[in-house]
């Protein structure tokens, strides 16, 4: 690739990003209050995710990961508080599979209440970070046979898998 194909994907990737960091944070001012979230610096960000915990290898035969049905929203619930218990800051960040713009930081309280709010906006998964140790909880909503109800068939669930 030349320079000017260059320098043009890096100003449309910043135009996408203003983009959808401007539709994430018009949903959050719709489900939260203003002060309980901060887009984050682009550049921090991008830093924050390159060094921060990656997914578990083998998380499958190592059965790092937790499938959780819909309606049993109590226990995703159990396990976002497990992790945030973990955070001694009164936030942590907020990453979106779909709105990958960076990191919005949010009150720890709006994380516990709006978890599935910001899934289901997302369309696909969202991490929770930890702001101290940079490991994360994914969120996955999936489509798929769950691991010991394949009787069930194809099924929509939460999928939580932790970073190592």
């Amino acid at each position: 690739m030349n320079d000017r194909t260059t320098n043009l994907q890096q100003k449309l990737w910043e135009i996408e990003r203003r983009n959808k960091s401007e539709k994430f944070s018009d949903f959050l001012l719709k489900n939260i209050e203003e002060h309980h979230f901060e887009i984050i610096d682009f550049d921090f960000s991008d830093d924050f995710i390159k060094n921060a915990e990656n997914y578990p290898k083998n998380k499958y035969d190592r059965k790092l990961y937790l499938q959780i049905e819909l309606n049993n929203e109590n226990l995703v619930i159990n396990e976002v508080i497990q992790f945030l218990k973990k955070i001694e800051k009164d936030y942590a960040f907020i990453f979106s599979y779909n709105y990958n713009f960076g990191l919005t930081k949010i009150q720890k309280k709006s994380i516990i209440e709006n978890w599935k709010t910001f899934v289901e906006f997302d369309g696909d998964e969202i991490k929770i970070f930890n702001p101290e140790n940079k490991k994360f909880l994914s969120i996955e909503l999936t489509e798929e046979f769950m691991i010991n109800k394949e009787e069930k068939g194809r099924i929509i669930f939460y999928e939580l898998t932790p970073s190592e």
